[in-house]
């Protein structure tokens, strides 16, 4: 979850410090902007990359054997609360609200379509009172909605212009596609802003293709004549009324004095911002051995112990050989556990072991949990862990090894250069 907040937010902040720091086309700040929008969908938090990637090997020394009694000293207990569930939920809610949005438009189009009359033979222009302006509603036949007012107004042939140029543009997908991230995330205040910048860069996009094809006076003149005459009238998420209000209409007006074009410096600064922040989120998805700060990774070894219990059941105990730094693991029913071991060099006693716990599912891996614990040498340590059917109660003792022993040499050499093991490790049957 850290890793997904932390790449969104870096991506957001590069899409706003475009938006309200450059003057270059409205398109491209659009662009930009749904970019990061769309990102918030990525789950980051399951991206890992690594720098040094090493085969995982274990070494069971111990097959499971049955315990009366245990005697540990428990570090950190972990919480168990499922952010992931949560986090569906929410979308969930959102997905239900985005459906309602689909049901209101199309009732008032229905409503619209009852009461309006056609404009051209084409009948994809059609004049009807009792909404704001107009629109367009439909993606692969749309349909221009023109307030019937407007018909004997001099801005009536801009206001044409401008909703063909958004069917051209195809914004009506594109809203599609903002409507549903706003309704997904609506319990995200940074998503919220993203879209409704995009809602805005869609019309100060289609502002200045306008003005390109019908002149700067005669189209600020018309859209200032259009922002006098507006009136209140019926809207829905789904068409770019929301961004309408009078003060926006106003920085429109204002905004086409400005000369937004793209030029060598533009495009060096934009490239910039654009590689600064593919390594910034790159930088927060790596992931190595030594995530925790002060761990010390080198070729002495690990001895792990686990002792596990699955619900009500008698605990089961066994071991694992690994080096620092490098992960062990072990996969019940379709749940994987994996520990990376690591002695913390500051202080000689201390050892940190970062846990990671995924669900497997038709072969695909997810993680679900990302506990860690802070245990002392040769000392118990335990977490608790459960999922919808079952409770998982895990102690784990980790001791480290130095290589003066030769029995310790042999297990290295092992683990490095897949030796034979040596016969004093060889289970017996």
């Amino acid at each position: 979850m850290i890793k997904y907040l932390i790449v969104n937010m870096t991506l957001t902040c590069s899409a706003l410090a475009i938006f309200y720091m450059m003057q270059i086309p409205y398109r491209i700040k659009f662009y930009t902007l749904m970019l990061a929008i769309t990102a918030w969908l990525i789950p980051f938090g399951l991206i890992s990359i690594s720098l040094s990637p090493s085969n995982i090997q274990t070494l069971p020394i111990q097959s499971f054997q049955i315990i009366e009694q245990l005697s540990t000293q428990t570090t950190v207990i972990q919480s168990n609360f499922n952010w992931v569930a949560l986090f569906g939920t929410m979308l969930f809610i959102g997905l239900i609200r985005f459906f309602i949005d689909l049901i209101t438009t199309s009732k008032l189009i229905s409503k619209l379509r009852c009461q309006s009359k056609p404009y051209n033979k084409k009948n994809n222009i059609r004049l009807t009172e009792g909404i704001n302006g107009a629109f367009i509603s439909g993606y692969f036949n749309p349909i221009i909605w023109v307030n019937e007012q407007l018909k004997q107004s001099n801005a009536f042939q801009t206001v044409i212009t401008h909703e063909q140029q958004h069917i051209q543009s195809h914004d009506q997908f594109w809203l599609l596609i903002i409507t549903l991230m706003q309704r997904l995330f609506w319990f995200n205040p940074l998503t919220y802003l993203l879209c409704q910048k995009a809602r805005q860069s869609i019309e100060l996009s289609c502002d200045e293709a306008c003005k390109a094809q019908l002149g700067h006076e005669p189209y600020q003149n018309h859209l200032a004549l259009l922002v006098l005459t507006q009136k209140h009238g019926q809207k829905t998420i789904l068409n770019n009324h929301v961004n309408h209000g009078t003060n926006f209409n106003i920085y429109r007006i204002k905004q086409l004095k400005q000369e937004n074009s793209m030029n060598t410096a533009k495009t060096i600064k934009l490239t910039a911002i654009g590689l600064l922040t593919i390594l910034m989120s790159s930088i927060s998805l790596i992931s190595t051995a030594h995530e925790f700060s002060g761990a010390h990774t080198d070729n002495k070894l690990i001895t792990l112990k686990y002792i596990l219990k699955i619900n009500d059941s008698e605990p089961a105990e066994f071991s694992m050989i690994t080096k620092q730094g490098e992960m062990v693991n072990f996969t019940i029913e379709k749940n994987d556990f994996g520990f990376i071991t690591q002695a913390i060099e500051a202080e000689s006693d201390l050892i940190y072991t970062d846990i990671i716990i995924s669900e497997i599912n038709n072969g695909i891996r997810s993680e679900v949990a990302n506990p860690s614990i802070l245990s002392n040498n040769n000392e118990w340590a335990s977490f608790k862990f459960n999922d919808k059917e079952t409770y998982y109660d895990i102690s784990i003792m980790a001791t480290k090894s130095d290589n003066t022993d030769p029995e310790i040499e042999a297990i290295d050499n092992y683990l490095d250069k897949n030796d034979p093991a040596p016969q004093w490790l060889q289970s017996e049957d």
